[in-house]
């Protein structure tokens, strides 16, 4: 119970850290979309810069660092959306381990209270042998002392008939 705990602890930690670092895209993912419409006004910006380049012919470095900057954007939210994507299935998967977690730790719980019965079994086994191996050993003892006993009165009732008739 207390290893059950200790993982489900573990297990909360880890899917509160998930949290968090979904929160931080989340808030990636709002930061890249407002940089993508501030890439949408510098693409429209871009257009009008085109025009006046034709008029002025200057400003050629400029429009191609806002282009760059603006692909730069959309590739940076395209990758955010991608990440955001995936989180829902990995917090899936945590979940299935944390179920799966949770059956092995019954069934583990379940294995060892069978295994201590067994073991409870084993020992009440062993001490009823034990106990039957005293009686044993007492009543085999026992069964020699009559036996000598027997033989003693035997050997003494011989001893007095040949003393007596001779």
């Amino acid at each position: 119970a207390e290893a059950l705990a200790l993982k489900r602890e573990a297990d909360l930690e880890v899917r509160a850290q998930m949290e968090v670092e979904v929160r931080q895209l989340a808030d990636d993912l709002d930061l890249a979309r407002a940089r993508a419409q501030q890439a949408a006004a510098a693409e429209a910006q871009a257009e009008r810069l085109k025009r006046k380049l034709e008029e002025l012919g200057g400003l050629r470095g400029e429009l191609k660092a806002l282009e760059e900057q603006n692909s730069r954007y959309l590739d940076q939210v395209l990758e955010l959306e991608s990440t955001v994507k995936t989180i829902k299935p990995l917090n899936e998967k945590i979940e299935q381990y944390k179920d799966a977690a949770i059956d092995l730790e019954r069934e583990k719980f379940e294995a060892l209270s069978r295994l201590q019965a067994r073991e409870a079994e084993a020992a009440r086994l062993r001490q009823e042998l034990q106990e039957a191996k005293d009686a044993r050993k007492f009543f085999e003892d026992e069964l020699e002392a009559l036996r000598e006993e027997k033989e003693e009165g035997e050997a003494s009732r011989l001893g007095s008939d040949g003393g007596g008739g001779g």
